[in-house]
C-alpha cells in the first residue's frame, strides 16, 4: 500500500513525501520519506528530476516455526531493524501521448549497512483534467533483500 504527494513550484523545484507498506510470506518493510529535488526540462515531452532528502525504513522478519512438541503452538521469533538515513533519487517523467504518463526511478535508501536500491517503473494514465489511474512495477534489492513490487491506484491533480 502507498501514499505519497508531490507539490512543485514553476521554478522546476518539487517536495516529495511519501508512505508504503509492502508485506510478503515472512518479511513486512514500512517506509517513508521526504525529499526535494529540481526538475530539468529535456524536451515538451520530457522532464529529469534529481532530488534528495530523508527516509526511516523498519524491517519485520517472522522466523520459521519452532515447535518442541507436536501438538504445540507456533512459536516464531520476530526480527526487527528500524533506521533513519539519507536518500536519492533520480527518473524521467515522459509523456507518451496526452493520455499517458511513462516515469522510470531509481531510488538509493542509505539504511542498514548495505543500503535498499529500487528501480520503478510507474503509468499514470489521465481519466480527466484531474482524475487518472496509476500502475507500476518496482523492484527491491540490498545484500539481503530482493522484491518485486506491483502498485495499483488512483491520483488526483490539483
Amino acid at each position: 500500500m502507498y501514499f505519497g504527494g508531490n507539490i512543485a513550484n514553476e521554478n522546476g523545484w518539487y517536495l516529495n513525501g511519501g508512505a508504503e507498506l509492502a508485506t510478503r510470506s515472512s518479511t513486512t518493510i514500512n517506509q517513508a520519506h521526504l525529499t526535494v529535488g529540481h526538475t530539468f526540462a529535456v524536451d515538451s515531452d520530457k522532464t529529469w528530476f534529481l532530488g534528495a532528502g530523508l527516509t526511516s525504513q523498519r524491517s519485520e522478519r517472522r522466523s520459521s516455526c519452532k515447535k518442541d512438541e507436536i501438538i504445540a503452538a507456533c512459536d516464531r521469533e520476530y526480527y526487527t531493524r528500524k533506521d533513519y538515513a539519507a536518500m536519492a533519487e533520480a527518473g524521467l517523467e515522459w509523456n507518451v501521448n496526452p493520455s499517458w504518463q511513462l516515469v522510470p526511478v531509481y531510488q538509493y535508501r542509505d539504511v542498514y549497512d548495505r543500503g535498499l536500491h529500487q528501480v520503478r517503473f510507474d503509468n499514470r494514465f489521465k481519466l480527466s483534467k484531474s482524475f487518472g489511474l496509476e500502475a507500476g512495477y518496482g523492484y527491491v534489492w540490498s545484500r539481503n533483500l530482493a522484491q518485486n513490487d506491483i502498485r495499483f491506484g488512483m491520483n488526483y491533480e490539483f
